[in-house]
Order: structure tokens, then C-alpha cells, then sequence
């Protein structure tokens, strides 16, 4: 701190005694009272204006905090605008990734779209070949369903004939010339067995192959068959509509064809709608039918035969078998 000068002091004090009030100059007139009047007055207005200054100073020194805080808070809205900006250009480019992806997406969803198209195509198709395979499996099946009693009579009927081929090599071997003789005898016959005969056999057809209508079928015959076969499966076939019908019988073919006559012309006589059938279908032709012998039973048993009749009747699907009585 500086020391004041005793001359510095003295001068201070002096004036303040000479203005303070402490001493008073002396008025000598009016014009000197007026100037201390203006004196008085210049003395307030100052006083006044250095409030006035100090206000000013207080204010400036307030507004020029004020000015650094807005400044700082400038600073720190420029650089939250700035970070704002960084964000809205990140969000931008983001934009742009995230519409090529949706771009990329539905490219996509398209494609595969198109590819379950595809698949569904090929799955309708698979279906479609698979239904087709199912109805040929069904068909074969059908063809091909022999029970447990057809699969006996099949195999008694091939171990019959079996034994029929091992005789006939037996005789064959015994005696070759005297089998030949006794099959070129001629059989002694009257004439009631001529007519009779004739009869019998002129409605039954011998052929080594039988179409079925009802299926397309055709079976091949490997027996030679006549009138007076015995234990066998025949084929009735309908002259008007060409429809067929199976039956078997025990008896001789040409005796069991009788009995179909009867019915066909006797009404009271009919046990199947076979009779009435061929009756209607067929009213100006006198052969209403023809009947051909097509699978020879090996072994005699109804059950064979019964079975292997209906296995006939299964895989051929004849509708005149079907037809009721009334």
C-alpha cells in the first residue's frame, strides 16, 4: 500500500474543510451566493449522476454476466444443434439403409412367393400322381385280393393238376400205344343222345380267350372244355347287350345250361335275375345267350368252386351278378 505525503494530507484536509461545511468563504454579494447557489446544485446533479454511474456500472456488470451466460448457453445450444444435426444425417443415411433393405425384403418376399407357388404346383401335381398311384395300387389290390380260401382252392386246383400230369406221364410211360387206342375208340351212342347232346352244346362256345365287358378284361383259357365238363367256372353272355355273368357248377355244363333254359322260359322256375334278364333283353332271337366254360376247378369242392366264383365275380366286376331277383 502506497503511504501518503504530508503535503497530500494537508491538502485533504483543507478541502474538506473548505467544502465539507466545516468552513464557509465568506459571501460578499448576491453574485457570489448565486454561484454557490449553481454551486450546490452542480454538486447534487453530480452526486446524482454518480448514482446514476454506479447504477449503470451495476447494470452494465449484471447484463454483462447475463451476456456471458447467454453466450455459454449459445455455445452449448450450438453444440447440442450440431449434435442434433449429426443425429438427423445418421437417421438419414439410416433411412436410406433401412428402404434398400425393405427394397432387398420385398425382392424376397416375391421370390418366394413365387417358389411356394411353385412348390404348391408341384405339390397338386405330386397329389395328382399320387391319387393316380393310389387307384392303380387299389386296382392291382383288387386284381390281385385272394383270400385265404381262394389262395387253398388255387393251390389244391395246381397240386390237382399236378397229379393229373404225373398220371397222365405214368400212363403214358406204362403204355403209350394203348392210351393211344383206347382215346381213337369211338363212343357207341344212340340217336336220343345225338338230340340230346345237340341241345346241350349249342349254346356253349369253346375259345382259348373270354373279354369281359363290364372291365376290358380278357382271360385266357388254357383247359379245352365241352358240354359234359364237370367242376368248373363258365361265362353266360347276354346275345342283346353283351353283358356277362358267371356261374359254377358241379354238374356237366350242357345239364347245368338246361336248367338256365328252364328258368329263362319258365318264370315260376327263376332263382336268379340272370333269367329275367336275358328274358327281356333278348325276346326275338332263339339263342338268347352263349355260355363259355373258362376255368377248370381241380379239385371237387364247392367251397373251391364257390370261392373261386366269387373271385371271378370281384375282379371282373360283372353287373349281371348283381341284378336282384325282382
Amino acid at each position: 500500500m502506497v503511504q501518503e505525503s504530508w503535503s497530500d494530507i494537508l491538502d485533504k484536509n483543507l478541502y474538506q474543510d473548505l467544502f465539507g461545511g466545516r468552513y464557509a468563504f465568506p459571501i460578499a454579494n448576491e453574485k457570489n451566493r448565486a454561484l454557490e447557489k449553481q454551486l450546490k446544485e452542480k454538486q447534487k446533479e453530480v452526486a446524482v449522476y454518480n448514482v446514476k454511474l454506479q447504477e449503470s456500472n451495476l447494470r452494465i456488470e449484471t447484463i454483462s454476466d447475463h451476456f456471458r451466460d447467454v453466450q455459454q448457453q449459445l455455445q452449448y445450444t450450438q453444440q447440442i444443434c450440431k449434435a442434433r444435426q449429426r443425429e438427423l444425417d445418421a437417421e438419414v443415411s439410416l433411412q436410406k439403409l433401412l428402404y434398400h433393405e425393405e427394397q432387398w425384403f420385398l425382392q424376397q418376399i416375391q421370390q418366394y412367393k413365387k417358389e411356394i407357388k411353385e412348390l404348391h404346383e408341384k405339390q397338386a401335381a405330386r397329389e395328382n400322381s399320387v391319387t393316380q398311384y393310389q387307384h392303380i395300387i387299389e386296382e392291382i389290390k383288387t386284381a390281385m385280393q385272394w383270400d385265404n380260401s381262394a389262395l387253398g382252392a388255387w393251390l389244391d386246383e395246381q397240386a390237382c393238376q399236378e397229379e393229373d400230369i404225373l398220371a397222365l406221364l405214368k400212363y403214358t410211360e406204362h403204355d403209350e400205344s394203348k392210351i393211344k387206342s383206347l382215346s381213337n375208340q369211338p363212343r357207341k351212342t344212340g340217336p336220343n343222345d345225338a338230340v340230346t347232346h345237340v341241345a346241350k352244346c349249342e349254346l356253349i362256345q369253346e375259345s382259348k380267350d373270354l373279354k369281359f365287358r363290364s372291365s376290358g378284361e380278357t382271360f385266357h383259357i388254357n383247359t379245352e372244355m365241352n358240354c359234359t365238363s364237370k367242376n368248373l367256372i363258365y361265362c353266360v353272355k347276354c346275345a342283346g347287350c353283351g353283358l356277362d355273368y358267371i356261374g359254377q357248377t358241379r354238374d356237366q355244363l350242357g345239364n347245368r345250361m338246361t336248367i338256365h333254359r328252364q328258368q329263362i322260359n319258365h318264370p315260376e322256375l327263376r332263382q336268379i335275375g340272370l333269367s329275367k334278364h336275358l328274358d327281356q333283353c333278348v325276346k326275338e332271337k332263339h339263342l338268347k345267350y352263349s355260355v363259355v366254360p373258362f376255368y377248370k376247378v381241380g379239385k371237387d369242392c364247392e367251397q373251391t368252386r364257390k370261392t373261386m366264383e366269387k373271385h371271378f365275380i370281384h375282379k371282373y366286376k360283372l353287373e349281371l351278378n348283381e341284378i336282384p331277383l325282382k
